[in-house]
């Protein structure tokens, strides 16, 4: 998941090691976002087919705007003993 709703301070972000569909995962997240999302290249690894509905434009922190045509619905991610379904936004990141 990576931060998409502004300039947040390195402080705001919150890194971890978390549970997405029952793979550990590195994870930065931004309490502020608005959207999560996952990088392309782990899509594969999901065990949730995309789902084309609405496309949604974004605008990233470095300005660029990104038309995102599918989502990933109800992926499920743990974190310590808490379960939830969250809707994860495809996007290119780079480490």
């Amino acid at each position: 998941m990576y931060d998409l709703g502004g300039y947040a301070s390195l402080t705001d972000i919150i890194a971890c090691i978390l549970l997405l569909e029952s793979q550990h995962v590195y994870a930065l997240i931004d309490p502020d976002a608005t959207h999560s999302s996952i990088a392309r290249k782990w899509e594969d690894k999901l065990k949730v087919q995309p789902k084309c509905e609405k496309r949604v434009v974004i605008s990233t922190p470095l300005g660029e705007i990104v038309l995102i045509e599918y989502v990933y619905k109800g992926c499920r991610v743990k974190i310590g003993d808490v379960e939830m379904r969250v809707d994860l936004l495809p996007l290119d990141l780079y480490e």
